[in-house]
C-alpha cells in the first residue's frame, strides 16, 4: 500500500483521525507562520541595527579624522583608526584620500597603498555623501565623506562582518523548529487524549445502530453524558422507540390493507360483471329502440349506428361506420357541417345544433330528402369524447301537422278577435314553458302508441295467416300492457303539468288576493321551474305545515320563489355541482314564517350586507343585473307587508327568513 493510500485510509476511517489531523495541520500552519514572521522581523531588526551601527561608526571616524588630515598627522590618524578597531565584528576600518590612497588602516601593512577594488573606483566618482558600498550576507561596507570647511578631503570607510547576525538567525530558526515539533507533538497528544472518550461513545453508538439494523430491536445506547453526545444518544434511543412503534403500526395497517385489497378486488370483480351486464343491456336497448341512435367522434365520424337508423336512412351499419355523418345530410347542409367541424378542430367553441331537439333536413341512401327530428347530447370525460344523436323520421307527422296548422290558422283568426293581445303577450313565456315541458311525455306517448300500432299490425297479419301462436299472443299482450302503461303515465303527467301551469299563469296575470294552500302552491311554482332545475343536479325539498292556507297574492309568492331559485342556480352552485334547496313554511300566531336555504358556496359578510341593494351583483358581465334581490325585498316588505333577512357563511350556504301576514287585505 502506498503512503498516499495509507494517509487516505487513516483520514477516511475515523472522525477522530480527521479531527486529530485537522488540529495538527491547523496548529502547524499557525506555528510556521508565527516562526516565519518572528524570524523575518528579527532579521530586519538586526539588519537595521547593524546598518545603523556601521553608518554611525563610519560617520564618527570621518569626524574624528578631519582635523588630523588637515595637519597631515598620519600617526594620530592611525591612532584614531586603531581606536575603532575594538568595535565588535569590525572587519576593517580605513581612511583614504579622495584619490584612494590609504592614509590610515587597522592593518598597518596597508597604509600608503591604494585601494584597487572596483567599489572604491565608483566611490571616487560619487558625491561626498554617506555611501553604502556593500550590503551582503557576509559584510556591510559603508563610506562616510571627510569634510574640512566644506572641502572633501577623504573617505572614512568601515567594513562590519555579519557572521554573528547569521549565527543568531540560525539559532533562532533551530529554536523555532524545536518548539514547532514540541508544540505539534503536545497538540496531537492532547487531541488524542481528549477525543478518546467521544470516539468510544461514537463507536458504541455505531455498534448499537448496526445491531439494530440487523434485527436486534431491543438494543439501546447506554451512554450517560451531559454533553451533546449524551443528547444524541437519547435522541437515537427515542428514534429507535419511534421506529419500533411505527413498524408495529405499519404491520397492523398492512394486515388491514390486505383485507381492504381483497374486499376491493371482490368489489371490482362484481363491478366489472355488472358493467358487462349493463353494456349488454345497453346494446339490447339500442337494437330494440324504434328511434335511430347514432354516435360520432369529435371529427364527425360515425361510431355506432343502430337498426332503427338503418330503416330510416337505408344504409347498413357496415356502410357508414367510420365515415362522416355528412353522408346522411344534403350537400348544402353537409358543406356547412364540414365548415363547423373544421372550425371546431381549429379551436373554436363547439355549437351542438340538436340539444333539446331540432328539426333538420336529412338524406336517405336513395337520395331522397326528408324532415328529421334530432336530439344531440355530448359525453366528455378523461377516457372518451363523443356525441350521441337520437333521430326520428317525422315526414308523416309533419304532413299531419301541416293539415292541423291549416285548421289552426282558421281558428286563430277567430281567436285573435276574442283574446286581448296584452293577455297573450304576458302568457307567451308560460306557453313556451308548457310546450317545452310537455313535449317529453307527449313524445314518449306517441312513441309508445307507434310501437303498439306496429305490433298490432304484425299480430293481425299472423292471425289472418293462421300462424299466430300462444307465445306470440302472450308477447303481444305484454307489449300492449307496457305501451298502455306508458301512454297512461305520460298523458297523466302532461295533464298535471298543464293544470299546474294554468294555475300559475292565472296567478301571475292577476293582482287580486285569494285563499290558497301555501306549500301546494309552491310545489306548482317549482313545476314551472322544472325546465331549469332538470338541467342541474340540485334537489329541492319543500316541507312544513301542509294544511297551511293563507289569503294573499300567490303571483307575488311565485315571483319571489322564482327569484330565489334562479339566484341559487346562478350564484350558489357551479354547473355540475350537486346540492339541496330546502323550503320550510309554518304558521306563527298571525304570521307565516318561510325559510329558504341552500347548501351552496355561501357569501362573505360584506356581500350579505349589500345583497338587497339595487344594482349590486357578483356576476356583473355574465348576465347579472343586480335587481333580482332588490325586487324581492320590495315585494316582501311593500307588496306583502312582511320582512326578510339574509344570513350566510362561506362554504355552508345561504338562508333567507321571511315573515308574512296570514291574511292580505284586498288592494286595488
Amino acid at each position: 500500500m502506498s503512503l498516499f493510500s495509507k494517509i487516505t485510509s487513516f483520514w477516511t476511517t475515523s472522525l477522530r483521525n480527521r479531527i486529530l489531523i485537522g488540529i495538527v495541520v491547523f496548529q502547524s500552519i499557525l506555528i510556521i507562520l508565527f516562526e516565519y514572521g518572528h524570524t523575518l522581523r528579527q532579521q530586519i531588526l538586526l539588519d537595521e541595527t547593524s546598518m545603523a551601527q556601521v553608518q554611525g561608526l563610519a560617520t564618527e571616524l570621518a569626524l574624528s579624522s578631519s582635523r588630523w588630515i588637515e595637519f597631515s598627522e598620519n600617526q594620530a590618524l592611525g591612532a584614531v583608526v586603531n581606536a575603532h578597531s575594538n568595535f565588535p565584528d569590525l572587519k576593517y576600518a580605513m581612511v583614504t584620500s579622495p584619490t584612494g590612497e590609504i592614509l590610515a588602516h587597522n592593518d598597518s601593512g596597508a597604509i600608503g597603498t591604494f585601494v584597487a577594488d572596483g567599489i572604491l573606483k565608483s566611490l571616487m566618482k560619487s558625491p561626498p555623501v554617506l555611501q553604502v558600498l556593500r550590503h551582503t550576507d557576509h559584510v556591510l561596507d559603508v563610506a562616510a565623506p571627510i569634510m574640512l570647511q566644506d572641502r572633501h578631503v577623504g573617505w572614512a570607510r568601515v567594513g562590519l562582518s555579519r557572521a554573528s547576525i547569521i549565527h543568531n538567525l540560525q539559532a533562532m530558526e533551530n529554536d523555532g523548529f524545536f518548539f514547532f515539533f514540541v508544540g505539534i507533538t503536545l497538540s496531537a497528544f492532547v487531541t488524542y487524549i481528549v477525543s478518546r472518550g467521544p470516539a468510544r461513545s461514537l463507536q458504541n453508538m455505531v455498534d448499537i445502530a448496526e445491531g439494530y439494523r440487523t434485527g436486534q430491536k431491543d438494543l439501546r445506547i447506554t451512554e450517560d453524558r451531559p454533553d451533546e453526545l449524551g443528547v444524541l444518544a437519547a435522541s437515537m434511543n427515542s428514534l429507535a422507540d419511534t421506529v419500533n412503534r411505527r413498524e408495529a403500526e405499519l404491520f397492523h395497517q398492512r394486515e388491514h390493507l390486505e383485507e381492504v385489497v381483497l374486499e376491493r378486488t371482490r368489489d371490482l370483480v362484481k363491478e366489472v360483471r355488472e358493467r358487462q351486464s349493463a353494456e349488454e343491456h345497453i346494446t339490447l336497448v339500442l337494437n330494440s329502440a324504434i328511434e335511430g341512435i347514432i354516435t360520432a367522434d369529435p371529427e364527425g365520424n360515425i361510431l355506432n349506428y343502430n337498426p332503427a337508423a338503418e330503416k330510416i336512412f337505408g344504409y347498413k351499419e357496415q356502410e357508414v361506420l367510420g365515415k362522416s355523418v355528412g353522408m346522411l345530410m344534403p350537400a348544402e347542409t353537409a358543406d356547412r357541417h364540414e365548415g363547423y367541424m373544421l372550425n371546431y378542430l381549429n379551436g373554436a367553441e363547439s355549437k351542438i345544433i340538436g340539444i333539446g331537439g331540432r328539426e333538420v333536413v336529412a338524406k336517405r341512401k336513395n337520395g331522397e330528402e326528408f324532415l328529421m327530428e334530432i336530439a344531440i347530447s355530448e359525453l366528455k370525460n378523461k377516457n372518451a369524447h363523443f356525441y350521441t344523436g337520437i333521430v326520428r323520421d317525422i315526414t308523416k307527422r309533419k304532413e299531419a301537422e301541416r293539415k292541423l296548422h291549416d285548421t289552426l290558422e282558421t281558428l286563430q283568426l277567430t281567436q285573435d278577435e276574442l283574446v286581448q293581445s296584452e293577455k297573450m303577450a304576458s302568457l307567451g313565456g308560460l306557453v313556451a314553458g308548457v310546450a317545452h315541458e310537455i313535449n317529453t311525455p307527449i313524445g314518449v306517448g306517441v312513441t309508445a302508441a307507434s310501437h303498439l300500432q306496429e305490433k298490432t299490425i304484425v299480430v293481425k297479419h299472423m292471425f289472418d295467416d293462421g300462424t299466430l301462436k300462444k307465445g306470440d299472443f302472450k308477447n303481444f299482450i305484454e307489449t300492449a300492457t307496457q305501451s298502455t302503461d306508458i301512454l297512461s303515465t305520460n298523458l297523466q303527467r302532461a295533464s298535471d303539468l298543464i293544470k299546474s301551469f294554468k294555475q300559475v299563469a292565472v296567478d301571475q296575470s292577476s293582482e287580486a288576493p285569494r285563499l290558497f294552500n301555501l306549500l301546494e302552491y309552491l310545489d306548482e311554482v317549482l313545476i314551472s321551474l322544472h325546465p331549469k332545475l332538470k338541467q342541474t343536479k340540485i334537489k329541492v325539498i319543500v316541507d312544513g305545515d301542509r294544511d297551511l292556507d293563507i289569503e294573499s297574492l300567490p303571483g307575488t309568492f311565485a315571483q319571489i320563489l322564482t327569484n330565489l331559485v334562479m339566484n341559487s342556480l346562478i350564484h350558489a352552485y357551479e354547473p355540475n355541482d350537486e346540492g339541496c334547496i330546502h323550503i320550510h313554511a309554518e304558521a306563527k300566531e298571525d304570521n307565516v314564517e318561510l325559510t329558504y336555504s341552500d347548501d351552496g358556496r355561501g357569501m362573505k359578510e360584506h356581500t350579505v350586507n349589500k345583497v338587497f341593494d339595487p344594482f349590486f351583483t357578483t356576476k356583473r358581465g355574465t348576465g347579472g343585473s343586480g335587481l333580482g334581490m332588490h325586487i324581492l325585498y320590495n315585494q316582501t316588505t311593500q307588496t306583502l307587508g312582511g320582512s326578510v333577512k339574509c344570513s350566510s357563511v362561506m362554504g355552508k350556504g345561504t338562508t333567507f327568513n321571511f315573515t308574512f301576514p296570514l291574511k292580505k287585505e284586498n288592494q286595488q
